[in-house]
C-alpha cells in the first residue's frame, strides 16, 4: 500500500512506533522517496510503502499508544491522543 506522507505525519510515526522494520522503512523514505514538483521542488511529502502486516503493526502501535499516553488523568483524550487518532485515520481510509 501507497502513502503520501508529509514530514510531520512521519515525525510522529518514528516517535509513537517502536517497530524497528516500520522506523526502518520511514527513515529510507525520508533519504529517497520526496515527491517533487517537476522533478525540481521539494514538497516536504513523501512516498512510503508499508504492506497490509505493517499497517496493522501500525494500527495496533498507535492503539496501544492512546491507551498508555493518550488519555489524561481525568479520562479524556489529550493532545497526544488526538495526534494519534489523526494517524489513525490515516491508516484506516485504506
Amino acid at each position: 500500500m501507497n502513502f503520501k506522507l508529509n514530514r510531520e505525519v512521519i515525525n510522529d510515526l518514528l516517535v509513537f512506533i517502536s517497530d524497528p522494520h516500520i522506523a526502518g522503512i520511514l527513515k529510507e523514505s525520508e533519504g529517497k522517496g520526496e515527491i517533487k514538483i517537476k522533478d525540481m521542488y521539494p514538497t516536504g511529502r513523501y512516498f512510503v510503502e508499508f504492506s497490509e502486516r505493517d499497517v496493522d503493526v501500525i494500527l495496533d502501535e498507535l492503539s496501544n499508544a492512546i491507551s498508555n499516553v493518550g488519555i489524561g488523568n481525568d479520562g479524556e483524550i489529550n493532545a497526544y491522543g488526538i495526534r494519534m487518532e489523526k494517524l489513525i485515520d490515516i491508516f484506516n481510509d485504506v
